[in-house]
């Protein structure tokens, strides 16, 4: 996700990660498309904590192995050295930099946030679906909440809209996890854009 090709699946200038094609002929596309393909990555995090890697010298050893002779797997890890004389590490996929710039979209409720959870596909693409033309072919992303407007999708948009409990969980679940690793040290607006609306609000 993040090295594959030369910067991997992280759009750097939008801030979040997107699909890509991958053509027979090398070629490739990244679909520009904010969907759950973006917020996936978020869940692969967990937190090492070091009195627990203490009590396990030989899992330590190697991980250390890794650290010293494999450093561009060294970079996805962060490593916290307060509270303890036993620093605690974290293993995730996106920086401390890459999270924020996601959670951003994750907590805007014109993308991503609903009052019934997190959207499969940004509420963004309701006005202004994606087009996407291939083989002579034309594609269109739509966000679709609830039931599907096309055949193709045999009544349910699945990845079009809709709240998929089990993936909300995994979310919750990951930003539990970043926040025993980051504490109060890391914070983000919720929802999105609510302070500089509080700003204009006091403003008039």
């Amino acid at each position: 996700m993040n090295h594959f090709g030369e910067s991997g699946l992280w759009d750097e200038e939008e801030g979040f990660y997107y699909d890509e094609i991958v053509y027979p002929n090398g070629e490739s596309k990244r679909i520009r498309v904010r969907s759950l393909v973006g917020l996936i990555p978020l869940i692969a995090a967990e937190t090492l904590e070091g009195d627990v890697l203490e009590s396990m010298p030989g899992f330590r050893k190697r991980m250390n192995w890794y650290l010293e002779h494999r450093k561009d797997l060294a970079t996805q890890i962060s490593c916290h050295l307060e509270a303890s004389e036993h620093p605690s590490y974290l293993l995730a996929i996106p920086t401390r930099e890459r999270l924020e710039r996601v959670l951003a979209y994750l907590f805007d409720e014109d993308e991503f946030l609903s009052t019934f959870g997190i959207r499969s596909l940004s509420r963004y693409y309701e006005d202004q679906p994606y087009g996407l033309k291939s083989d002579g072919e034309e594609f269109e992303v739509r966000y679709t909440p609830g039931d599907s407007d096309s055949w193709l999708f045999g009544g349910n948009s699945n990845w079009r809209g809709p709240i998929w409990f089990p993936i909300a969980f995994l979310v919750i679940e990951a930003l539990r996890g970043y926040h025993r690793f980051f504490g109060e040290s890391l914070k983000a607006e919720f929802p999105t854009g609510w302070t500089s609306l509080v700003a204009k609000m006091l403003r008039r």
